[in-house]
């Protein structure tokens, strides 16, 4: 039994929400060691918000995922029971 396409599509959406977020925060943190290129300096209040920030964005996207499939869980169970019935 493969994997429906339209869960691969949640999962290719997922990641493309993620990934800029990700590299935003990430092209935060590492700008200052870019030779040649003056960054901003990145504080520690500052580190601990774009942290949370992720994590707030990561657990929504999961959040919803887990609905989906929840949702996508139900309805193939209650079409196996029908057709069983």
């Amino acid at each position: 039994m493969g994997t429906p396409q339209h869960f691969k599509n949640l999962c290719l959406l997922v990641f493309a929400v993620c990934l800029p977020i990700l590299c935003w925060i990430g092209m935060r943190l590492v700008w200052d060691d870019v030779p040649g290129v003056p960054g901003p300096h990145v504080t520690y209040s500052e580190f601990v918000s774009s942290l949370l920030t992720a994590i707030t964005i990561v657990l929504a996207a999961l959040g919803f995922f887990l609905a989906v499939a929840a949702f996508w869980g139900y309805r193939e169970i209650t079409t196996k029971a029908k057709s069983a019935a």
